[in-house]
């Protein structure tokens, strides 16, 4: 596969946001992106990156999944043997809703809950992507009407569940993030195999690329301050993962704030890889692009066990943000690369995988 240095900052942003919103970094900014948390646009970046990447894909199905699900089951069910070890010692609990996105992603609808450790209920939605990508969306033509198709799909689910109180299953369930992972689709078939496909605001404009990173930035700044304008005229809350945009009764307000959550991914997303396309990653970039699956697992635990030791001795604000990158990005991208070295996850993955499609030579995902 083609490699696009670009992906690797989309992964790093993605992860940065994500980073930012869990220790606290909400408090330091407006209510520009309400009804949702901004940590939702680092899993939009993801969600994209993954559906760009499978667009290039001509293996089969199940040994697509088989390979890009290899690594996160195996790091994450690693996390999870340690997470229950250390919780009985500490709290009596061995956490055992962490282990449920790895029993068929069933955390996505078995309860309107986050796991344990929080950012695990990603893996499971992961997986479903994988499956309903393999069964379903590769098959799909690249059309308007399926993009529609899939954008109110996405609306009218999410509204179904915001309707009765479920905003988790509502966030993770995987028709959440449609449009997003259609987007990737679209621009992973163009590079791929199909260059008369359209290219999206801003990539299309006829600029050099310098100007059109300028556009993007210049974009995203007015879509933020529009958008804290309707904020405020509003008074769009937000809460975890949704606020409410009050327009009538329950159904209303379902529909109108799932359709405003869909409008904040679809417009950040394109913009945020506005702003990096065609950006060369240097080796800082590639390694924490290339490490961010153990960040995303770990860090939640990782930050209330290590920041009670650092934050009464900074101050807070932006300071204390520039230290939580430091030590729950890169320190645990650290850890991640010298556990992936010894674990050799490729290695061990080809050879389960030679024993479990014989026919195919193991190649790298």
């Amino acid at each position: 596969m083609q490699y696009h240095p670009w992906l690797d900052w989309l992964k790093v942003i993605g992860m940065a946001i994500i980073v930012f919103g869990h220790t606290g970094g909400d408090s330091l900014i407006p209510g520009i992106f309400n009804p949702i948390n901004p940590k939702q646009l680092g899993v939009a970046l993801f969600v994209f990156v993954t559906a760009f990447t499978l667009a290039k894909e001509k293996r089969d199905g199940v040994r697509v999944i088989f390979n890009r699900f290899f690594e996160v089951a195996v790091l994450g069910l690693l996390l999870c043997v340690l997470l229950s070890f250390v919780q009985m010692i500490r709290i009596g609990s061995p956490n055992l809703t962490n282990y449920l996105p790895y029993f068929f992603g069933i955390n996505v609808i078995w309860e309107n809950a986050f796991p344990a450790n929080p950012t695990t209920w990603y893996v499971g939605t992961y997986l479903h992507l994988l499956i309903a990508w393999a069964c379903v969306l590769r098959w799909l033509p690249v059309t308007w009407w399926s993009f529609l198709i899939l954008l109110g799909v996405e609306i009218l689910v999410r509204a179904s569940w915001m309707s009765v109180n479920r905003d988790f299953n509502a966030y993770m369930i995987l028709t959440s993030w449609m449009t997003v992972f259609w987007m990737g689709t679209i621009l992973g078939r163009r590079f791929e195999s199909e260059p008369t496909l359209p290219l999206p605001l801003p990539l299309s404009l006829p600029l050099s690329p310098a100007l059109r990173r300028c556009l993007a930035v210049v974009g995203c700044a007015a879509m933020m301050a529009g958008w804290l304008w309707v904020v405020k005229r509003l008074g769009i809350d937000k809460s975890n993962p949704f606020g409410r945009i009050v327009v009538g009764g329950t159904a209303a307000t379902a529909i109108t704030t799932s359709a405003a959550v869909t409008l904040l991914y679809s417009v950040y997303t394109p913009l945020i890889i506005g702003m990096v396309f065609g950006l060369p990653a240097g080796r800082f970039i590639r390694f924490l692009s290339q490490n961010t699956l153990l960040v995303f697992l770990a860090h939640m635990p990782v930050r209330d066990w290590v920041t009670p030791l650092y934050y009464p001795w900074m101050p807070g604000g932006w300071w204390r943000q520039l230290a939580n990158f430091l030590v729950l990005f890169v320190g645990i991208a650290m850890v991640s690369e010298a556990l992936r070295r010894s674990l050799r996850a490729a290695r061990l993955r080809d050879w389960f995988a030679s024993k479990l499609f014989p026919k195919a030579a193991p190649t790298p995902t």
